[in-house]
This record gives structure tokens, C-alpha cells and sequence, in this order.
């Protein structure tokens, strides 16, 4: 199974849920969206810059910066310079996060499947 895929889903899921109830505080998580936008980026063999990534998660810049600054700090993502443009540079999963995100969606995976 597409385990990106089911990282785009998840991710679809958690904005139709903000959208509906109105309030995107009251469900925010954005270190978790950080890491879905990354995953399925990584799936579908794209990049995405910091404010890219910010974007695509829906997290405000400013938050996501915070957060991409903890995570680095973990060493669940890192940044490496875009070499067309040194103003940029692009937020990647580490392997290890990459390692537990594909272990995660897989469970989710195999428990959707067998009930």
C-alpha cells in the first residue's frame, strides 16, 4: 500500500476536521503535520522548503519555525542549503523519523485492513 498516500489522507482529514469545526487552535498539532507534509512529500519524491512545508501543513510560519527548530534540536528533520537558491533551503525527515513514520502508517495500514 501507498504509504504516502495514506499520509496525504490523514493530513486531508485533519484540515476537512479544522475546516468544519471552525477553530484550527482546537486540534492543533503541528509538529504532527510537519511530519505528515514531510512523509508524503518524501513518498511522492518532492522537496519542500521550510515556508513550503509550513504551507502545506497549514501551520502558520511563525509556529512552524518554532517547531522545525525543536525538531531539529530532536533530530527528526534537518535542512540542506537548495543549491540554486542559497535563500532557501529544504526541510527533510531524518532517517530515523523516516523509519518510524513508514513503521506508524504502516500499522495504521494493516489495522484498517484486519478490523
Amino acid at each position: 500500500e501507498d504509504l504516502g498516500q495514506l499520509a496525504r489522507e490523514i493530513a486531508f482529514s485533519r484540515q476537512r476536521r479544522a475546516d468544519m469545526f471552525g477553530d484550527g487552535d482546537l486540534f492543533g498539532e503541528p509538529a504532527w503535520d510537519i511530519f505528515l507534509a514531510l512523509y508524503a512529500a518524501q513518498e511522492a519524491q518532492h522537496k519542500l522548503s521550510v515556508t513550503g512545508v509550513c504551507g502545506v501543513a497549514g501551520v502558520p510560519l511563525a509556529t512552524g519555525l518554532r517547531w522545525i527548530e525543536k525538531l531539529e534540536k530532536e533530530d527528526w528533520v534537518y535542512r540542506t542549503p537548495d543549491p540554486v537558491d542559497r535563500r532557501r533551503s529544504w526541510l527533510l525527515l531524518t532517517e530515523r523519523a523516516s523509519n518510524v513514520m513508514r513503521d506508524y502508517l504502516a500499522g495504521m495500514s494493516l489495522r484498517a485492513r484486519h478490523g
